[in-house]
């Protein structure tokens, strides 16, 4: 097996790769020279499932196996590339073609080298054809990820052209991030399959699912950070998923990734939440009652005792079943009671004493904690109070 020839399915299958090669003219010219100035008339892609680094010894092991398996006019220009996948390109008639290759899989299944091989067939004599059957080869072994491994697929056209349904993917990633902000790690699991079957369940181009698997893992990373993750604990792993998914060209492979992601970011908020959720709230509520006369911001109020504003926001409502614009009305409107019983207070002056900027704010959040303006209030409590001395 020649070297070039990894470098040369790498150009033809993704040529977006193709300002990593020096010369892809003269990879061409080579590929043509060997197949005799003929394009092929099909192209399949074999997949070695269980490869690793650990078992580079697997692409001997399977270019034996299929030497063996094939002759030489229907395993032409066999390469290595795209970290686990052997092409190769010949000529045959469709039927036969796909006789030997069924042998081969089932040759490599004995020589126990788990694969799964995707044919297409070229429709005319030119280099367009020969780059659409090879990429179609790719999409063929790709439905692994439906239907399993350890078949050979031949493609035959349709699943490009079903539409994405991107409500119910945008639907998916919502509640994925929900579970993730909220530390549920069954959930979260449970979310990130789901949107797997969702990415996964149809074809799509690898440049889109890439950049759409990377959106993901981002939105997860940030889901965490604003629940309280430090985000220094979260960069390093974002690094890692992100940098995995450019380099990763198996589907099956990627779609494990999410669920990955998924089940590490649920499980370091879920540790947050355990080790240190009461504690902020506590802190919240002695820095609101200390500072209920002032204006400050939920952003200010998180920044003094040192969380997001998103965690503290909800780690508050789950704690003490409001929210903390409303424990905050809460303290001032007790305060506001206590002072209203004076007299000498105009309701102007409550309202300014208590930490409201407006008369108005201050009758319309009165009036939705007591069911009644701050007059009556002090109308009604001014009588009990007489009768109570009486």
């Amino acid at each position: 097996m020649e070297i070039w020839t990894g470098a040369f399915w790498d150009w033809l299958i993704y040529p977006e790769n193709s300002s990593q090669i020096a010369d892809p003219a003269s990879l061409l010219s080579q590929a043509l020279a060997e197949l005799g100035g003929r394009f092929p008339e099909f192209v399949f892609s074999l997949a070695l499932d269980d490869f690793t680094s650990q078992k580079s010894q697997m692409v001997g092991e399977a270019e034996k196996v299929i030497e063996a398996a094939l002759p030489q006019q229907m395993r032409m220009l066999l390469g290595f590339a795209h970290t686990n996948c052997l092409y190769a390109a010949g000529f045959g008639c469709r039927d036969h073609v796909l006789l030997k290759i069924e042998n081969l899989q089932k040759s490599l299944e004995a020589a126990d080298i788990p694969n799964t091989i995707g044919v297409a067939f070229s429709f005319n004599n030119t280099l367009s054809a020969l780059r659409w059957a090879a990429q179609r080869a790719v999409v063929a072994q790709r439905s692994k990820v439906k239907t399993g491994r350890g078949k050979v697929y031949l493609w035959q056209g349709g699943d490009e052209k079903r539409s994405f349904d991107y409500l119910a993917y945008y639907a998916h990633e919502e509640q994925l991030c929900a579970s993730i902000r909220t530390g549920e790690k069954q959930l979260a699991e449970e979310c990130a399959s789901s949107l797997d079957r969702k990415l996964f369940e149809q074809y799509q181009p690898l440049s889109l699912l890439r950049i759409r698997l990377q959106e993901v893992i981002l939105r997860m990373g940030r889901s965490a950070i604003d629940s309280g993750v430090a985000p220094e604990e979260i960069f390093m792993s974002l690094q890692n998923y992100l940098t995995e998914v450019g380099a990763q060209y198996d589907y099956e492979r990627l779609q494990g990734i999410l669920v990955r992601a998924a089940r590490e970011f649920s499980e370091k908020v879920w540790q947050v939440c355990f080790r240190q959720g009461t504690d902020v709230v506590q802190r919240a509520k002695s820095y609101i009652k200390k500072h209920a006369k002032e204006e400050f911001s939920l952003e200010e109020l998180a920044r003094e005792i040192g969380t997001s504003a998103s965690y503290l926001s909800r780690r508050f409502k789950l704690d003490m079943g409001k929210s903390i614009t409303a424990y905050l009305n809460e303290l001032r409107i007790e305060e506001a009671k206590r002072l209203l019983l004076d007299e000498s207070y105009s309701i102007t002056d409550v309202a300014f004493q208590v930490g409201y900027g407006s008369v108005q704010h201050f009758g319309r959040t009165f009036h939705g904690i007591t069911g009644c303006s701050p007059s009556e209030w002090r109308k009604i409590n001014r009588k009990l109070g007489g009768a109570r001395k009486l």
